[in-house]
């Protein structure tokens, strides 16, 4: 990978940058940054497709998987589910890092592009810190008012610890992977059932209903929250853009249920990115282990 030290400079300033403001500013990181970050990416890898073959090919590809995340990233924020900054840092992860870093010798390189080692790595850390915040609260909750789950998350838990006890059997009995993947995938596994079981009282912790004035772009909307009828009489969005803010101050509602407690992502994504660094994918460090 040509130019690779200043690629990883920028990458870690970079997401280290937007992981302070992610912290310190409400998670409201100026446009200046994700947008420079970028525009260097870019800059990396139209300059690559002009140098050897394995440089433009590595290139071309970081313009795809970039691309691909762009696309996937942009669907998931309409949806609420992440924030339109974390879509541009990990896009521009993608073009500053198409491939492992080999700064540190002997780290686990994974045959897929670099930025899903990193995202894999993000999402760990993200899912150990939702359950540390809300997980003792979220289940104390359910204990005290005595309230299970419906039959269908009941049965989706079920499909789920099914399908990992027979991934267990089966590559158990061939001996494809150490004791250690077992427990990362179980970790997995057991979070995603947690999650699935207390998805709806984890969100309410983290809604509360403000004031217009109160409500910042980006922000999102806990529709679910609010009265049903009020949300298809003014065809309520979930993302607050700037012409959706313009629009909610023309109605005449007084107060919104919004998400105001989600927790930033980008200081995983900082985790995930020095992680992956030194260590190498987490997946095939745990293979050759």
């Amino acid at each position: 990978m040509e130019f690779e030290i200043a690629r990883v400079a920028v990458a870690l300033f970079g997401c280290a940058a937007g992981a302070y403001f992610d912290l310190r500013n409400n998670r409201n990181i100026p446009n200046a940054l994700l947008y420079a970050m970028l525009v260097v990416g870019v800059a990396f890898n139209a300059f690559g497709l002009f140098g050897s073959a394995p440089a433009a090919q590595e290139s071309m590809v970081a313009f795809v998987v970039a691309g691909g995340i762009f696309a996937a990233g942009y669907l998931l924020y309409r949806a609420g589910q992440i924030g339109g900054a974390d879509v541009y840092v990990m896009g521009s992860v993608a073009l500053l890092l198409p491939a492992q870093p080999r700064i540190f010798a002997g780290v686990a390189a994974a045959p897929y592009p670099y930025v899903f080692s990193v995202i894999a790595a993000s999402g760990l850390a993200f899912m150990a810190y939702m359950l540390a915040k809300y997980g003792v609260i979220a289940l104390r909750g359910a204990v005290k008012e005595k309230k299970g789950v419906d039959a269908k998350t009941a049965l989706g838990m079920a499909v789920v610890a099914l399908a990992y006890a027979a991934f267990v059997y089966v590559a158990g009995a061939n001996g494809v992977f150490g004791l250690s993947y077992f427990v990362l995938v179980g970790f997995v596994v057991f979070a995603s059932i947690f999650f699935m079981a207390f998805k709806g009282r984890m969100a309410r912790m983290m809604a509360q209903e403000v004031p217009l004035s109160k409500i910042e772009e980006e922000d999102v909307l806990a529709l679910e929250y609010m009265d049903e009828k009020v949300v298809e009489k003014y065809h309520l969005k979930r993302v607050a853009d700037a012409n959706e803010l313009k629009r909610l101050a023309k109605l005449p509602i007084k107060k919104y249920c919004v998400y105001t407690k989600m927790p930033p992502f980008l200081p995983h994504v900082l985790f995930g990115l020095l992680a992956t660094l030194v260590f190498g994918d987490v997946l095939m460090l745990l293979i050759g282990a």
